[in-house]
Order: C-alpha cells, then sequence, then structure tokens
C-alpha cells in the first residue's frame, strides 16, 4: 500500500480588512489594514471610556508591540472599526478584547472627522458608562491600566504629555474624558 503524500498548503495570516471611505464617511471599499495605513486612506476607528463606580476613568498602558504610540497611555479602550462593523459594535468588541468587559450597549459622545492629526481615522468617542466588571486587559494589546478622577489625569497628562496618545491629548483638552 502506498501512502500517499499530502502537501501542507501554507497559511497565510487572516488580514483585517478594513472599510475605506470617503471624506464624507461613506464606504468605498475593503482592504488590508496594513495597506489602508500604508497608503494613508480615510478609514473609522473607536476610542472608548469605562468609568468604575466611584466615576473614575480607566486608562490604559499600550503593548510596547503596537505599531502606533506604543507604551504610552491610552483612553480605555480603542482600536478600528472592521469590515461591516458599526463603530458601536467595535466598542462593544473592543472593551471585551483589551478588557474582558462586557457590555450590551454604550453611548456615542463625539465624532471627529478624519484628517492628518487623526491619521485619516473617523474617529468615534463612546462612553460605556459605569462598571461593576473589573477590568483584565489582554496582554496582547495593554501592559496595564488604572482608574483615575480627573485631577489626577489632569496632572499626569500636563506633566508628563509626551506619554500620552494625540486621542487622550484632543479628548482631555476638549473637556469630554470627564462630564
Amino acid at each position: 500500500m502506498i501512502a500517499k503524500k499530502y502537501r501542507r498548503r501554507k497559511t497565510t495570516p487572516r488580514k483585517t480588512l478594513l472599510e475605506v471611505v470617503d471624506i464624507d464617511n461613506r464606504v468605498v471599499g475593503l482592504m488590508p489594514k496594513e495597506e489602508v495605513h500604508e497608503q494613508q486612506l480615510m478609514h473609522r476607528s473607536v476610542l472608548v471610556l469605562l468609568y468604575n463606580t466611584e466615576k473614575k476613568l480607566y486608562i490604559q498602558k499600550r503593548s510596547s508591540r503596537k505599531l502606533q504610540y506604543p507604551g504610552c497611555w491610552d483612553l480605555s479602550a480603542n482600536g478600528h472599526v472592521l469590515a461591516f462593523e458599526t463603530p458601536k459594535e467595535a466598542a462593544i468588541r473592543e472593551l471585551q478584547e483589551e478588557l474582558g468587559i462586557a457590555v450590551s450597549n454604550v453611548n456615542l459622545v463625539h465624532n471627529i472627522p478624519a484628517c492628518t492629526e487623526t491619521e485619516f481615522e473617523f474617529v468615534s468617542l463612546f462612553s460605556a458608562g459605569v462598571s461593576h466588571q473589573v477590568p483584565q486587559p489582554n496582554p496582547r494589546d495593554v501592559i496595564r491600566g488604572v482608574f483615575v478622577e480627573g485631577h489626577e489625569l489632569d496632572y499626569l497628562v500636563r506633566t508628563f504629555a509626551d506619554q500620552f496618545t494625540p486621542g487622550v491629548h484632543y479628548f482631555w483638552s476638549c473637556g469630554l474624558l470627564f462630564q
């Protein structure tokens, strides 16, 4: 009996597809995330705010493996809006993936249009409100996290400005993090 030889198919990593959008935030196509960033095409992302019962905001220290702002402090959760996903669905997914926090709803706080400062991302800021759940940071995305009060974040951003992402700076300067 002759054994059949099977050729192992080379597996390629699954590429994350993003929706490329136009200046009016309308979908015009799908492309892998890496190509979208490389070509500086407009797309969507989300940032999420999570508070504890003391109304302190959770901030996370980004993994040093992140391509953008490695090791910097960021808002509670963040990420790209994937193909065929709404920004609200992305916000809920990112909270679960990055912090292990399961919520059924988030509220839109603010939108920023795509521009060079946002790296061509239409950014939606959501709030998950107050949670009794304890964040369990995913080490692939987050080094650690802490809950801070408004005056603490104010001090940290002013004193250690270079250690915070542009998103933190922008929403902090707009007064949207503690309402």
